[in-house]
């Protein structure tokens, strides 16, 4: 509606910036539209009158473009002092105010967070999103870093803007952009330390990104990796921590059986002694208690060597631990060792109701060149781990096959499963799985399953993991619940 006051015409100049804002311009007149000339047209404004017009509403557009910067970056400022201030939120909580904040600064409709994590080097995934559909944010949850532009930008670690999101080179999900109508956007990579990830925020119309926005982007991102890395290594001083108490509770057993077997030697020796002094003893029981002695002896001796395993299979878990000590050869009967060893973790899965099963497809394996102590370090973790990720009432099954030029040992549990993504990455030294039993804590410092990798690898051998679920609530598969674990180590016959 025109005002009154003499207003007879009037003209509308439209008008859009970079950070997504649009309005109209409105300039009224005085001069009625029946009273032009061919100076004046018939919207009562002269060429020239149009021009100034035009450079006005850009002065406008550039105040307003200038205002938004600086309201952006005063709220950017503000989120980042109000996180580190509290300095109490979990990397996760921080990732999805981002995204909050993300859209706000560049006033757009979609914003995802993604990392590269370090058992999944060639994927980046969605750590958090704001905007999406459920439906396309379980499409987007892990983009290849090698067939995307995301992952290119994460490569070159340059930012890069998106006029026309579909018509982009390379795309990847353009379903998903059509669906989510993305039309326009801007990746902005991020980095602090060792953690690298990416900002993304997208528009649902055409449009431009000013670099203060990509800046502001940047600095929400660089706010997040920074928390992240700090709760990193919290992470690790807590695993240094597990470590320190993992070899204090496999130390401690060696150790309490070493002690009763003292004590029991000394009770002997004082038993000994006053039946000497009494003159009350025959030849007879001088071997008797002499082969009681000699039992506790080798009880001692074998408590000795169990200590001395352990800490020989933590050390093998550290970076060229291998490599230092040569591999000593000798024939080696599996059968009998496995045997040997998971009688000895009868105990073990037993305290844990665990039935610990050995299938008689194990006397079927043949005699290996192999290093005895070395191979009984692996085969002492592969079981023990079993046991300690097995549920209750489940059985933890050992068997053995001859495949080939290959012989192939299975360690089965049906408990806790391990993410798809981590098959190799269980391996790698100081790796905990994701997957968390709730019911109660498993102490661990995630050397094992390195320590096996290294002495299967040495002895020419491969170890896999398969994992997959044996319960159908969809819950608790995402929980990794309810899973049969196998884990198979091949060496060569």
């Amino acid at each position: 509606m025109i005002p009154s006051g003499g207003i007879r015409s009037a003209i509308y100049i439209p008008f859009h910036d970079n950070n997504g804002c649009a309005g109209v311009v409105r300039i009224m007149n005085r001069l009625l539209p029946a009273q032009h000339t061919s100076e004046r047209p018939e919207t009562g404004f002269t060429k020239t009158d149009q021009r100034v017009l035009e450079k006005l509403v850009d002065v406008i557009r550039r105040r307003t473009q200038i205002a938004w910067a600086r309201t952006g970056t005063i709220r950017v400022s503000q989120w980042a002092a109000e996180i580190l201030r509290r300095n109490d939120e979990e990397p996760t909580v921080i990732a999805a105010q981002l995204t909050a904040e993300g859209r706000e600064v560049t006033n757009c409709m979609r914003c995802a967070v993604y990392l590269a994590r370090e058992d999944d080097p060639s994927h980046l995934n969605l750590v958090a999103q704001s905007g999406f559909s459920r439906a396309a944010e379980r499409r987007v949850s892990r983009l290849p870093i090698a067939s995307t532009i995301t992952g290119r930008v994460f490569e070159s670690k340059k930012a890069k803007v998106l006029p026309d999101v579909l018509a982009h080179e390379g795309a990847a999900n353009l379903d998903v952009a059509r669906q989510e109508q993305m039309i326009s956007g801007v990746i902005v990579p991020v980095e602090t330390g060792s953690i690298r990830g990416i900002v993304s925020v997208f528009s649902t119309r055409k449009r431009s990104f000013e670099r203060t926005q990509i800046e502001h982007l940047r600095y929400l991102g660089g706010v997040y990796t920074s928390i992240h890395e700090l709760s990193e290594q919290t992470l690790r001083i807590d695993g240094l921590r597990d470590e320190l108490g993992s070899i204090c509770h496999n130390l401690r057993r060696p150790f309490g059986g070493i002690d009763a077997f003292r004590l029991a030697i000394l009770r002997k020796s004082a038993r000994l002694k006053w039946r000497a002094e009494k003159n009350d003893f025959t030849t007879a029981d001088v071997i008797n208690d002499m082969g009681e002695v000699e039992r506790y002896a080798n009880l001692m001796h074998a408590e000795i060597e169990r200590g001395r395993r352990r800490t020989t299979g933590m050390l093998l878990g550290h970076p060229g631990a291998l490599e230092s000590a040569e591999l000593s050869k000798e024939p080696t009967k599996l059968s009998l060792l496995i045997k040997d060893i998971c009688s000895a973790y009868h105990k073990e899965a037993h305290k844990r109701n665990v039935r610990l099963v050995v299938r008689p497809t194990i006397d079927n394996l043949p005699v290996i060149q192999a290093d005895r102590e070395k191979l009984e370090i692996a085969i002492e973790n592969l079981v023990e781990n079993a046991i300690k990720y097995s549920w209750e009432n489940e059985d933890v099954v050992v068997s053995g096959a001859l495949e080939g030029r290959f012989v192939s040992i299975s360690f089965t549990d049906q408990g806790l499963g391990i993410p798809e993504h981590a098959f190799d990455s269980i391996f790698n030294r100081s790796f905990r799985s994701e997957a968390r039993d709730t019911r109660r804590y498993i102490m661990g410092t995630g050397l094992g399953l390195n320590a096996v990798k290294q002495v299967v690898e040495a002895h020419g051998g491969t170890v896999k993991a398969e994992s997959r679920p044996f319960l159908s609530d969809p819950g608790r598969i995402r929980e990794y619940e309810g899973f049969t674990t196998t884990l198979t180590v091949k060496l060569p016959a």
